[in-house]
């Protein structure tokens, strides 16, 4: 069987499905977490004396460690599930392990409806799936030409979407920067509101940042090692596995928002071929 058609197997659609459901509950998290911390110094402005206010700020920031294990846990599983999606659909795998495809069919059970509509599915849907999951690849391409293209595909989506929430949040940090200075506080009382009061919202700033700077560190690498004539496949596949496992990336709502968009983009490549 040809690679292309590896891909759109219903064992690679559930494989990718799973990955895809975790990798939401690793969002849904993480999205919550946002909307707690951006919502914490606002209640603090209305009840600035309020002590309960003080304790329930100390609680969730401990809890938000609990939160990150499940965040990780799930990006983990999810990153291990896509890198044998690669290694089946680039022939350097026979089969699928039987634990992720036993993983898979129990997610399933529990998810019957999602999971039928990401198998029925693609990225250019109204309702985005994980059907024709690499568009820029040609049954007619060697297997060097279809693993680079896959690659480029890859790393194109990841950049814009992480570029995005980058500049989001530095967005943010500037307005609020802007917003301190013409506050008067002193540079104490700033400090001490980012690193005490503000706790949560620091290290979520500062946790999401370092992660989306990794993950472009390892994309230009990717990206600079794709061009040179001499390219060791596994040795950018497993970097691509290694940015996989970073947590807090490739955001779900900007997905969702710029899939389609990118998708077109994306098309250019596989017109130059």
């Amino acid at each position: 069987m040809d690679r292309l058609s590896r891909q759109n197997e219903m064992k690679s659609l559930r494989v990718q499905t799973t990955a895809r459901l975790l990798y939401n509950k690793a969002d849904t998290i993480d999205t919550i977490q946002w909307l707690v911390v951006l919502s914490l110094p606002v209640f603090k402005i209305i009840f600035l004396q309020s002590i309960i206010l003080n304790y329930v700020m100390i609680v969730l920031f401990f809890l938000s460690f609990a939160l990150d294990y499940w965040i990780d846990k799930y990006t983990d599983i999810a990153a291990e599930l896509k890198k044998s999606f690669d290694f089946y659909v680039y022939g350097w795998t026979t089969d699928y392990q039987d634990k992720l495809l036993d993983l898979s069919k129990t997610y399933e059970a529990r998810n019957k409806a999602f999971y039928l509509e990401q198998i029925s599915n693609s990225g250019t849907d109204e309702v985005k799936g994980v059907k024709d999951w690499y568009t820029t690849v040609d049954k007619n391409m060697s297997q060097e030409e279809f693993i680079k293209s896959a690659m480029k595909e890859n790393i194109y989506f990841d950049k814009r979407i992480n570029n995005i929430a980058f500049w989001l949040i530095v967005i943010f940090v500037a307005l609020t920067i802007f917003a301190l200075a013409i506050s008067g506080l002193t540079f104490y009382e700033v400090l001490l509101g980012f690193f005490v009061t503000f706790a949560s919202l620091s290290k979520k700033i500062y946790l999401t940042l370092v992660n989306l700077k990794k993950v472009s560190i390892i994309n230009l690498n990717i990206e600079s090692l794709l061009c040179s004539r001499s390219i060791n496949l596994i040795y950018l596949q497993s970097e691509i596995d290694k940015k996989r496992s970073i947590p807090r990336t490739s955001n779900k709502l900007i997905y969702n928002f710029q899939t389609k968009q990118i998708h077109e983009e994306v098309s250019v490549f596989k017109s130059r071929k």
